[in-house]
């Protein structure tokens, strides 16, 4: 199944942390890699690399360390709402604050559909919520957000600043910064390194840490190591609990 879907071009073989470190030394060579509050509209091969966490914050990890080694700092943006992992959680609080302290920066990853968000007036007001929980929980105030599952109605809400925090989606970066995703898990559009490789002028990036993994895996394969390293993760948690306080675990 594997050998015959990488035949349609969906290039499996590029979504490993060995591809992902050559096409970062790529990228390095060409650009420079820039936080969303150091656009400068004036400067050319920018490049803005950023991570919408989907799935995985041990997978973030594990790219930030990357990025980290090669003295690169991009953006992590966290989803507070999502079903694949809970950032609240002391675990994956702790895997944030330790992407900060790489150097990196966090932000917020809206879902506009699970607030029903229809206004700019209900927008700011829970982009304004979950400042407030970024600041409590990772003690960071965020630059940045981005939009979860971006429809053309969250699009349209596209103002360069709201809540002074830098909109990824906004016009001026859509008009002045081409963009290549590896949403889906697959190339939909340009394959990563020939996008890099020919564009000229400044570039965003949007990759999501949940389909970079140690070995070739169709996104289906990728999505459920995620969820089961997750339960693998809840279940050891559930025992060493009873471990501490002396309970019995039963099987």
């Amino acid at each position: 199944m594997l050998d015959s879907l990488t035949k349609k071009n969906y290039y499996f073989t590029d979504f490993t942390e060995d591809v992902y470190t050559t096409i970062l030394k790529k990228t390095l060579s060409k650009y420079s890699f820039i936080l969303f509050d150091q656009i400068s509209y004036t400067e050319n091969n920018q490049c803005l690399w950023r991570h919408d966490v989907d799935f995985s914050l041990s997978r973030a990890l594990s790219l930030a360390k990357i990025e980290a080694d090669l003295s690169i700092k991009s953006t992590y943006f966290i989803l507070i709402s999502g079903s694949f992992y809970n950032p609240l959680e002391k675990k994956m609080t702790d895997i944030i604050k330790s992407i900060l302290d790489m150097g990196h920066d966090i932000g917020v990853h809206l879902d506009c559909d699970y607030y029903n968000i229809t206004s700019y007036t209900e927008l700011e007001e829970k982009l304004l919520l979950e400042q407030k929980i970024f600041k409590s929980y990772f003690q960071h105030q965020p630059r940045a957000f981005s939009f979860h599952n971006p429809n053309a109605h969250s699009l349209s809400f596209n103002k360069d600043i709201i809540c002074d925090m830098v909109n990824t989606y906004s016009s001026t970066i859509k008009k002045c910064f081409k963009y290549c995703s590896d949403s889906n898990g697959i190339w939909r559009h340009d394959r990563l390194i020939d996008f890099v490789e020919s564009v000229v002028g400044n570039i965003q990036v949007l990759t999501h840490p949940g389909w970079w993994q140690n070995e070739v895996l169709s996104p289906q394969q990728r999505v459920y190591r995620c969820v089961s390293g997750r339960a693998n993760d809840v279940m050891v948690s559930y025992s060493e609990a009873l471990k501490e306080i002396r309970r019995e675990d039963i099987g």
